[in-house]
């Protein structure tokens, strides 16, 4: 079975070279640090500060259990939805 390969019109030549000059773009984008702006000195020592003040209990199994029974405990995005759709409705109401 033959298929014919319809003409783009844009040789392979042309289209290696366009993929490795966007490959080159895209590894120099990558080297880049940040957006071309130093890291603020007094967040950086502001961060360090809270995690060193952070113990290590913070993340520990037990903490990390409580925190997911508690979020889990509060009501979900669905009755989020009901509440604000009955709002709606006795909004027109009134």
């Amino acid at each position: 079975m033959n298929i014919e390969r319809k003409n783009s019109g844009v040789s392979a030549h042309r289209v290696r070279a366009f993929l490795q000059e966007s490959a080159a773009r895209c590894a120099s984008w990558g080297k880049r640090k940040g957006s071309g702006h130093k890291t603020s000195v007094t967040r950086s020592r502001a961060v360090e500060g809270a995690l060193e003040r952070e113990s290590h209990r913070a993340a520990s199994h037990e903490a990390l259990s409580r925190q997911a029974k508690e979020s889990a405990m509060k009501p979900g995005k669905q009755s989020r939805q009901k509440a604000a759709a009955k709002a709606s409705r006795t909004r027109e109401a009134a």
